[in-house]
């Protein structure tokens, strides 16, 4: 991840890939076995895991996520070349990259019973997808999926989504019309605060237990809840912070560029640069991804509390919001092995 400037934050994606290039498994993970199971089979009552959907032009989603009733993710592993099915609560994250994509030609017969065809002048868009499967056990596989994702928001709406193999646009749209999902986040845990205007932030993780020197990824986030649309102003570090502290109440040192950062904060001083975000009603924004370790020192193992800040009052929304604590548990690498094991 590259490195936020003083007094900008750079606004990330959800583990966003290159184009064309799907993630890939780190080293030291397998594919999956032939015939391998990853969980038991079907289940009495729908899965549902708490998540996150983010589509190609950052819109978030949020809520209770699941899928059809007694389905899995049925992928075309391209690694074994045969299909794998995977169940909802195996997974802990997809991400989904156009490897191919171009305007295809509107053909039609010449006449009826003709059997040649012409062109209309037309076109309308067509992209293919390879989609990866991150796994709760540290596996991923990618191939080809072709699924219906439901969501359910926490004001009980449900939303359909479609990760595709393959797409194809209405005829006379562009490229950049043809709407899919980017990634989706299982197994999320949150810390939402309190509301303030309309507008509330929140902090979350994709798990709670870490190992001395691993990356402790979070992020950030700002969520409408009002019925109007709201205008926030990101300045990096200027008017948005991290606050760790360990269990019994003591504050965490901070690194070199967690020093830096916090010299930055003054939500009412002069912006060097400055981006606006219109936030629908219902909507969420995502305004970072940090990795904690880069910001404090969490070389000694414990139970950390960890909060995020925004403040602005300069346009648009005005005021301060603060997420909920979000605990993280930072274990010996030793430890976490042995638990690893203990749950096989």
């Amino acid at each position: 991840m590259e490195k936020w400037t003083v007094g900008w934050l750079l606004v990330l994606v959800l583990l966003g890939g290159k184009g064309g290039q799907p993630a890939t498994c780190a080293e030291g993970e397998s594919q999956f076995a032939v015939g391998e199971p990853l969980t038991p089979r079907r289940q009495a009552s729908r899965p549902t895991s708490r998540g996150i959907i983010q589509l190609y032009d950052g819109s978030t989603f949020q809520g209770n996520i699941y899928l059809t009733w007694d389905k899995e993710f049925l992928i075309y592993d391209r690694a074994l070349k045969q299909h794998t099915s995977i169940p909802l609560l195996a997974v802990k994250h997809i991400e989904v990259v156009p490897e191919e994509e171009r305007l295809e030609r509107e053909w039609r017969w010449k006449q009826e019973g003709s059997d040649e065809k012409v062109y209309t002048g037309r076109t309308y868009p067509w992209r293919k997808y390879v989609t990866t499967l991150k796994l709760v056990d540290g596996r991923c596989v990618s191939g080809d999926l072709s699924a219906l994702v439901y969501l359910r928001d926490d004001k009980g709406k449900e939303h359909k989504f479609i990760l595709h193999k393959r797409q194809k646009g209405k005829v006379g749209t562009s490229l950049a019309q043809l709407k899919y999902v980017k990634t989706v986040v299982l197994g999320v845990l949150e810390a939402w605060g309190e509301p303030v205007a309309g507008l509330r932030a929140g902090i979350w993780s994709e798990k709670d237990t870490f190992q001395v020197g691993e990356p402790i990824m979070v992020r950030s986030a700002i969520k409408n809840l009002s019925l109007v649309k709201q205008t926030i102003w990101v300045s990096g570090f200027s008017n948005q912070r991290f606050d760790l502290e360990r269990s019994n109440g003591k504050e965490v040192k901070l690194s070199s560029l967690g020093l830096r950062a916090r010299s930055a904060f003054d939500p009412r001083g002069a912006r060097d640069k400055n981006a606006s975000f219109s936030l629908k009603p219902g909507q969420t924004f995502i305004t970072s991804q940090q990795d904690l370790t880069k910001l404090f020192d969490l070389s000694a193992p414990g139970r950390y509390n960890v909060r995020y800040s925004y403040e602005s009052y300069h346009q648009g929304w005005k005021g301060k919001l603060t997420s909920s604590t979000l605990v993280i548990n930072v274990v010996p690498k030793e430890q976490q092995e042995l638990e690893d094991t203990a749950g096989e």
